[in-house]
Parts: structure tokens; C-alpha cells; sequence
């Protein structure tokens, strides 16, 4: 990694960081993976992310709904419910 090897030829981790376009704190990580886990610190770890509200099904069943006319659920309207999917 290019940071990496700049802070090995001397750099700061500041000016490495202003020549990447990243913070420093940023390339301190980047470092500090780098000197606990060697080549293996490059990857990067899996962030987790909120859970889905929906499963694939229900997904795809609030999807159909969305393809019906408002009226066939009982609202008096022409607006389509399509324009609601983009």
C-alpha cells in the first residue's frame, strides 16, 4: 500500500495523508493494520449494517402492491402507485 510504504521512506503520516487526499488519523490506521497483520491488514474488514426490515418475500409483495391501481385498495384516486417504485 502506498501509504504504507511512504511512512517507510520517511514521510509523516501527514503529508502522506495531504498527498492521498485522506485524514491522517487515516493513514495512522492504515499504519497500525499494517505493522499488527502485515500484507493481511490491506483487507478490508466487513462493516456490519442494520439489519433488513424486510425479507426477499415481503419485498417483493409490498413491490406488487405498488404495481395495482390505488382503487383496487379502496382509495379514490388516479394516481398510479408505479410512480412510487422509481
Amino acid at each position: 500500500m502506498l501509504a504504507v510504504q511512504r511512512v517507510a521512506e520517511g514521510w509523516s503520516q501527514k503529508d502522506v495523508a495531504a498527498f492521498l487526499g485522506v485524514h491522517r488519523v487515516t493513514v495512522a490506521k492504515w499504519v497500525a493494520r499494517h505493522r499488527g497483520h502485515g500484507d493481511r491488514g490491506r483487507k478490508a474488514k466487513p462493516t456490519p449494517g442494520r439489519p433488513r426490515f424486510l425479507t426477499d418475500a415481503q419485498e417483493r409483495q409490498v413491490l406488487g402492491w405498488l404495481d395495482q391501481p390505488p382503487t383496487q385498495y379502496g382509495f379514490d384516486t388516479k394516481i398510479t402507485c408505479r410512480l412510487l417504485r422509481t
